[in-house]
């Protein structure tokens, strides 16, 4: 009797054995694939954290170049008023001597006539060149505004960076975003930025354009592509062309300038990947209607 109420016993325990060693396998197996997940999640904020450092990085440049041309500006401006001032005082003075009673013993040829004409001509000159200062740093102040809107959809994506340096604007693209690698072939992601690209060329129908390529500085040996020269020129020449199928109204110039002008260290593969770049330059064309102003008269003397 007691034989049979012990076997039915043993039969449930194992049996519960049994089912709580499966529940613990498939817990094991929930906790690996949560541990899987968890792991490409942490790769991939890992490799989006660098990739906004870069474009801070990116940014933080832009910011210095324009704080630099607007001290440089600022400076300039600066310098004239205080040759203004002078030229004023001088005036002053002259127009002081000119009110004075006339000295006796003093010689008529020795009169400030002469004097005060030129000190006028130099007041007239240094507020010319402050003028001309002044529109220079509002036409630049309008053309940045200019670019920065008609550029603005491929800017806010943050696919290109736009720098601005002696009157001129630099469209910076990561060959990534247009080429696929090594090649002059353009991705589809590529064909958006060149459409959005065209758009706003033909928004800027008086700038000139120039296409430069660049490389990283690791050589190259193809037999589409003996160097980095040719894989550059080629990259520049073939945005140049997808761009003029879409006509934009001005014609660009390409050139190549390899891994010569780096502007990330080479020797980290985010390094090298920034170095990888196609820089369109955009030159504003002159106004006709504002003459530029002759330099004074001590220096064309």
């Amino acid at each position: 009797m007691r034989h049979r109420l012990i076997l039915p016993t043993l039969a449930a325990l194992l049996s519960l054995g049994c089912v709580t060693k499966n529940v613990h396998e498939l817990v094991e197996v929930q906790l690996d694939a949560t541990r899987t997940a968890l792991s490409a999640r942490q790769a991939a904020c890992f490799s989006q954290a660098q990739e906004l450092e870069g474009q801070i990085v990116g940014l933080s440049a832009t910011l210095i170049e324009r704080d630099a041309a607007l001290s440089a500006l600022g400076r300039r401006i600066l310098h004239l008023e205080e040759e203004l001032n002078s030229l004023q005082g001088r005036h002053a003075e002259i127009l002081t001597l000119q009110e004075a009673p006339p000295d006796p013993e003093a010689d008529p040829e020795a009169e400030p006539t002469q004097l005060i004409a030129a000190t006028a001509a130099e007041m007239t000159e240094a507020l010319a060149l402050r003028e001309a200062a002044r529109y220079a740093d509002t036409q630049h102040t309008q053309r940045a505004e200019e670019v920065r809107s008609a550029l603005d959809p491929i800017l806010v994506s943050e696919r290109g960076s736009l720098h601005e340096e002696d009157g001129q604007f630099l469209l910076r693209i990561p060959v990534h975003m247009l080429f696929d690698e090594n090649t002059v072939r353009v991705s589809p992601r590529g064909e958006v930025i060149v459409d959005e690209l065209a758009g706003a060329l033909r928004a800027l129908p008086d700038y000139a354009l120039e296409i430069g390529g660049h490389t990283d500085d690791r050589p190259l040996h193809t037999a589409a592509y003996p160097s980095n020269w040719e894989l550059g020129f080629a990259q520049a020449v073939g945005l140049l062309r997808t761009l003029e199928g879409r006509g934009i109204p001005m014609s660009p110039s390409a050139t190549s300038f390899a891994g010569t002008r780096p502007v990330a260290d080479n020797e980290t593969p985010e390094g090298r990947k920034r170095n990888r770049r196609l820089d369109l330059v955009l030159t504003p064309s002159p106004d006709p209607e504002v003459p530029a102003a002759d330099p004074p008269t001590s220096q064309r003397e």
